[in-house]
């Protein structure tokens, strides 16, 4: 009787075996190595060199979507070695710090400093940078370009993913786990911000720290929005522990009505971008195009709101001569009609047109169009929720005016205790400022603006000169305490 073949467990997949029914003995001898085919290359190039132009410029200049793209974007996704080798610079750059250098300068010398980009061939390097950063400046789709290029890359992942599957099952014990985790990392590309694997034990990201606050205290480090607010004495900058309005979190400016939470908010930010040239968004549910540029320009030139029509050539004539290094843009909508889903969308189409914001003012939360609509202390903790995550999502400073309840009227000094509607306000809030006065201050011309609550900022009390008549709710910083 011939010999019979006998079927082997997966787990000695790979061997051929016989058995003589004569003796019962088994030999086995080796199959013939199965092919293993080539290992994929690391990424496929965009089909189009001129959209890989274009993702390119938005990785090297475009803060958000090089953090979203670090996690999915590969340098072979480009073609040619200079735009191959700046992308693998300015992934390696974002993984390591979470952010980009700062604008084409900073990120030229980056580049110019990096050991894998020859000396004679800096001059290339250069030239590309400003080619990108031409790109960059002439792109009005840039949402577009961007989900295009997440769905290449999802489909180049799926497509590799696919050609690893069958290895995966052929192993003794199949891996279904990380078939099942690759699957769902390549679905999700574009998704979220990826993940960074900092270790804060190790001692490069200790140094990194080290030079983090190196720089911040030396002025030249990633710094807190500045508030604008500023005598020369004081400076509000100063007391904050981000040293400016923070980035990525919602700050709340309480008050009575009709006590200047409003004009606080719009002269810090009409300032901050003046004087300090940041890009703010000021979005009013409350009041008239008409009355913030006139709150507007009394503040800029200190012509009585009063006077405005009578100084109308004088006052045109003196903000045209005003040094205005950043940009005031204003949106208005009806009160109760703007959601966070709607102002997400709204912040989102200014940096899909290039224009950065460093900050937005909403005014104000309380008469915003809130989720569910018949609980407003639910629903005003969700939406202060939500202009939270979109300040982080965006990286931008968001302030809006918050109302005290009645109890707050008639205080001093109104507390956290004291917030009308919703006290799930104050558990998102990352800072609390209060705006006080007794009726005796309020006839001075004097305000006290005071930490109410905070996760960083220690306690202090600013007592401010205010001049109404020209909309300034901070004209002077007459003295400053601390708890």
């Amino acid at each position: 009787m011939s010999n019979s073949p006998v079927t082997i467990p997966t787990a000695f997949a790979g061997v051929t075996a016989t058995v003589n029914p004569a003796t019962g003995a088994a030999s086995a001898a080796a199959a013939p190595a199965a092919f293993t085919p080539p290992p994929p290359p690391e990424a496929t190039p965009f089909t189009d060199p001129e959209f890989g132009s274009k993702v390119l410029a938005l990785l090297a200049l475009d803060d958000r979507y090089a953090r979203e793209a670090a996690s999915y974007l590969k340098p072979g996704h480009f073609v040619g070695p200079v735009d191959q080798n700046l992308a693998k610079i300015i992934l390696a750059y974002v993984r390591t710090y979470s952010q980009l250098p700062g604008d084409i300068k900073a990120l030229a010398e980056v580049v110019k400093a990096h050991p894998d980009v020859p000396a004679a061939e800096k001059p290339l390097y250069a030239r590309r940078l400003v080619e990108l950063h031409t790109l960059n400046q002439a792109m009005p789709n840039r949402a577009w370009i961007r989900d295009q290029a997440v769905d290449f890359c999802k489909r180049q992942a799926l497509i590799m993913l696919a050609s690893e599957i069958p290895t995966l099952l052929s192993k003794p014990h199949a891996d279904f786990g990380k078939i099942r985790d690759e699957l769902h990392r390549t679905m999700t590309i574009g998704e979220g911000l990826g993940a960074n694997f900092r270790n804060l034990f190790d001692a490069a990201e200790i140094e990194r720290r080290r030079e983090r606050r190196d720089a911040t205290a030396t002025g030249k480090g990633r710094l807190g929005v500045p508030t604008g607010i500023a005598s020369p004495r004081y400076n509000l900058d100063d007391l904050l522990y981000h040293r400016g309005w923070e980035r990525g979190a919602f700050t709340g400016i309480m008050g009575r009505a009709k006590m200047g939470k409003t004009t606080f908010c719009a002269q810090s930010a009409l300032l901050s971008a003046q004087l300090h040239g940041q890009n703010w968004l000021y979005v009013s549910l409350e009041v008239s195009d008409e009355i913030i540029e006139d709150r507007t320009d009394a503040m800029l030139t200190g012509v009585k709101m009063t006077d405005l029509l009578a100084s109308r050539d004088a006052i045109a004539s003196q903000v045209n001569g005003l040094t205005k290094l950043g940009k005031f843009f204003v949106e208005r909508y009806p009160a109760n009609t703007l959601t966070t889903d709607a102002t997400d969308a709204l912040v989102g189409r200014y940096f899909d047109r290039g224009i950065k914001l460093d900050g937005v003012v909403v005014d104000y939360l309380g008469i915003m169009r809130v989720t569910p609509a018949d609980d407003r202390y639910i629903g005003l903790g969700n939406a202060t929720k939500e202009l939270r995550r979109i300040a982080g999502k965006y990286d931008v400073a968001m302030l809006s005016p918050i109302q005290t309840n009645r109890d707050g009227v008639g205080k001093a000094n109104a507390g956290m205790d004291k917030v009308g509607e919703s006290f799930a306000i104050v558990q998102d809030c990352d800072l609390l400022l209060a705006l006080n006065a007794t009726d005796q201050e309020i006839a001075a011309g004097v305000r006290r603006l005071t930490v109410a609550a905070s996760r960083n900022t220690g306690g202090f009390t600013m007592k401010v000169k205010s001049n109404m008549e020209v909309m300034r709710i901070v004209e002077d910083v007459l003295d400053v305490t601390y708890d």
